[in-house]
């Protein structure tokens, strides 16, 4: 199994922009975001050793189940937060760590 874990916020969004050429490097500025849609990540249940739920997404969908649709809301991948420390020291089975994760390929409905 492979997993991708992340922790990002709204500068690397802007960074990403500009190496795409969505925005040329000139103009460049941190994006605000107002809401982002993804599934939430992944965690025990898919053979995690934690949970590596989008815990704190304020808006609809289960916060507390793996690949369950987050829509209309923010979290984890936008709160500003760099994690300084490895996934391993700061993710816990309550899934609010600093990571968000997903295993690799699609995740089962």
């Amino acid at each position: 199994m492979r997993w991708s874990l992340v922790s990002a916020h709204a500068s690397t969004i802007a960074i990403a922009a500009v190496c795409c050429g969505l925005i040329p490097a000139a103009q460049a500025a941190q994006l605000a975001v107002s809401t982002y849609s993804t599934p939430n990540g992944d965690g025990q249940a898919h053979g995690g050793s934690y949970n590596y739920w989008d815990g704190t997404y304020t808006g609809s969908g289960s916060t507390t189940t793996d690949g369950a649709a987050l829509s209309g809301g923010t979290g984890a991948l936008t709160d500003g937060v760099i994690s300084t420390q490895p996934w391993y020291n700061v993710s816990n089975v309550a899934g609010t760590g600093q990571y968000v994760g997903w295993l690799g390929g699609a995740t089962p409905k």
